[in-house]
């Protein structure tokens, strides 16, 4: 009934032999409805490209990468002195490596000098400041509570196996450095490092694409973060030895007693906004035609 009704036909009748009502608009798209990103396919060579523009933003932006990660620094060494004060030693270590899952966030200040830049528009204090509300900042903001989540997961669990280790809290910072490197530590460096590492893997892949993504569009931080996820999940190998030189460079800059992040912060997050532009493809910048790659 219905394919003879399309063809011009009679219109398509109930069982009760009523004509059924058609309607006028078929169409099942709401108004407004924007199709979701797709994810371009990347090799190692995009990650070069994106950290030599990474670099060039950094030398053409320099006082905001130094503001940036002045702050980043300031806060790290702040957190650590705090827990110094306080007689906590056994989450120095942990607030080191938990501080920097927020580093993501921190970072939006450098997305948004990165994307002036590419977009030609000048680079002034008052909105770079205020780039978090860019979309009304709600999204932004509730990303940022994810992040601040898994920072405190981390905390805790990074506590709870110290104590199941050690079970008695140091007296001093000496005694704390002797423990940690002791023969009986093997199981904190072990379960901690395994356990750190799978929370960093899980924030690295929920949030490569989507902090840029938050700041760039207006959309929920649950589209930015399934997008992220797709984009790992296409390139595993490539989004692998991004977060490796990530590691790198933070492993460094660690070494170096947090002021390392006085370069390596504002070029990784100008990085990861090129990283993001040339992974996400958003439908209005996808060729006519062209099949969606995820």
């Amino acid at each position: 009934m219905v394919s003879h009704a399309l063809e011009g036909g009679e219109p398509p009748h109930g069982r009760n032999g009523r004509v059924l009502e058609q309607d006028p608009d078929p169409g099942f798209i709401p108004e407004g409805w924007v199709p979701p990103p797709s994810i371009r396919n990347l090799n190692p060579g995009d990650v070069f490209d994106c950290l030599h523009r990474g670099v060039r933003d950094f030398r053409a932006s320099f006082p905001f990468g130094l503001f940036f990660a002045s702050v980043y620094v300031v806060g790290g060494l702040g957190l650590v002195g705090l827990l110094l004060f306080i007689g906590e030693y056994e989450l120095i270590f942990p607030a080191i490596a938990g501080f920097l899952l927020i580093g993501p966030a921190v970072a939006v200040g450098l997305y948004e000098v990165s994307r002036r830049l590419e977009a030609g528009e000048p680079l002034q204090w008052g909105p770079i400041l205020s780039s978090f509300r860019r979309h009304g900042g709600t999204q932004l903001m509730l990303f940022g509570v994810v992040l601040i989540f898994m920072m405190i997961v981390w905390m805790r669990t990074a506590g709870w196996v110290y104590a199941l280790t050690f079970p008695v809290a140091p007296a001093t910072f000496g005694d704390f450095v002797a423990r940690v490197f002791s023969a009986e530590a093997q199981p904190l460096w072990l379960w901690g490092n395994l356990f750190g590492a799978v929370l960093a893997a899980t924030v690295f892949t929920i949030s490569v694409t989507a902090i840029p993504h938050l700041l760039d569009r207006d959309v929920d931080f649950m589209t930015a973060l399934v997008t992220s996820v797709k984009a790992v999940a296409r390139n595993p190998g490539t989004m692998f030895f991004f977060a490796l030189i990530i590691g790198v460079m933070v492993g460094g800059s660690i070494a170096t007693g947090f002021l390392g992040f006085f370069v390596t912060l504002p070029v990784i997050g100008h990085t990861t906004w090129h990283l993001y532009r040339r992974t996400v493809i958003h439908s209005e910048e996808a060729p006519a035609g062209a099949p969606a790659a995820a």
